[in-house]
């Protein structure tokens, strides 16, 4: 994680950008801030930085080595607002001046349409999970796997909101679920059949009381992504599936709906997001309607 500063520091506009985002986040713009200064400062030390040098020029420069180097235009429309956040912060601390800062807020994104990431299971799979995390495990291990797994196919959570689940968040009683997102948002969820067998196995397998659904037994602090990303591996080998990932399965839960006539709306309302448009790239319905088209071709 990045270092926080202390009293006796003179915060820079890495540093307070990252107290106005999520410890992940500002882990992870660390690195590209860092990548960032290298390129421009010779430096990627945040406090020994140039940022009243920082210039409109320098960051087209940045981007087209970055886009040169062959990065996603998605990854580099990503850095762009991040370079934006912190060319801020620049201007909040006196760094820049407004119409430098200006000048780098109207720097356009890169322009360009990337293939969407990930897949979405095959009904076959799907029964084949289902089927897995249904049954009664014995093994704790399989139990909390196949939890993991169905908080993501029949409920479409992120992979931070299975780590934030707590025991009081589930209410067998009238089948619902808080989730908690982005930005600390809940929202409430109705929880299927197929996701509380999942759960309460998982809780009883466990000895699951109180706190974190998921949470390692001696720290009860909630486990990593990568625990989560095991989960998906350790199953998928176990049932000879092809790769997939947790975020697959939310893939699948809102195009699953979408196939099945769930209106746009009430799906961004399940998934979480902030506008109707991210919805929409998870809608992989275009891809089978463009194979059945093809497959009418006579030769």
């Amino acid at each position: 994680m990045m270092k926080k500063p202390t009293s006796q520091d003179t915060i820079n506009p890495a540093h307070a950008y990252f107290l106005t985002v999520s410890p992940s986040t500002a882990h992870v713009c660390g690195y590209r801030f860092k990548d960032f200064c290298r390129f421009t400062f010779d430096t990627d030390d945040f406090n020994n930085c140039s940022w009243g040098d920082m210039k409109y020029q320098h960051v087209l420069s940045y981007i087209r080595h970055k886009q040169e180097e062959g990065l996603s235009v998605s990854t580099l429309k990503v850095m762009l607002a991040n370079i934006k956040s912190l060319s801020e912060q620049c201007y909040v601390l006196g760094y820049l001046n407004i119409e430098e800062h200006w000048r780098i807020q109207k720097i356009k994104p890169v322009r360009g349409q990337t293939l969407p990431a990930g897949r979405c299971l095959t009904l076959e799979e799907i029964l084949t999970l289902r089927t897995f995390y249904r049954q009664p495990h014995i093994d704790k291990r399989h139990a909390w796997n196949g939890a993991t797994i169905a908080l993501g196919l029949e409920l479409g959570f992120r992979r931070i909101e299975t780590r934030r689940l707590k025991v009081d968040d589930i209410d067998f009683i009238t089948g619902t679920i808080v989730a908690t997102g982005k930005g600390n948002k809940k929202r409430l969820i109705p929880l299927t059949d197929n996701a509380a067998t999942a759960l309460k196995t998982h809780l009883i397998a466990n000895k699951v009381t109180k706190g974190f659904v998921f949470c390692n037994p001696y720290t009860l602090e909630p486990p990593s992504d990568q625990r989560q990303s095991y989960a998906c591996e350790t199953v998928g080998r176990l049932l000879n599936l092809s790769h997939f990932s947790s975020h697959d399965l939310r893939r699948t839960f809102a195009t699953m709906l979408l196939d099945n006539g769930a209106d746009l709306i009430a799906v961004q309302q399940l998934l979480g997001h902030a506008s109707i448009e991210m919805t929409k790239i998870y809608d992989r319905r275009g891809e089978r309607i463009k194979l059945s088209a093809i497959n009418l071709l006579p030769y």
